[in-house]
């Protein structure tokens, strides 16, 4: 299980359901870190409204 994920400096969008489908199984992941992304690109993965 990951708690933990760091991704840094990744050019990485999100923009598949299965690109966000992986993130949103790490059932276990406490901490996302996300350095030097384009944060603008990237959606909620928690709708929470």
């Amino acid at each position: 299980s990951v708690a933990t994920l760091t991704l840094n400096s990744n050019k990485l969008k999100f923009d598949t359901i299965d690109d966000r489908s992986k993130i949103e199984h790490l059932t276990k992941l406490l901490d996302l870190s996300l350095n030097g992304n384009p944060l603008d690109v990237i959606p909620p993965f928690n709708d929470s409204k």
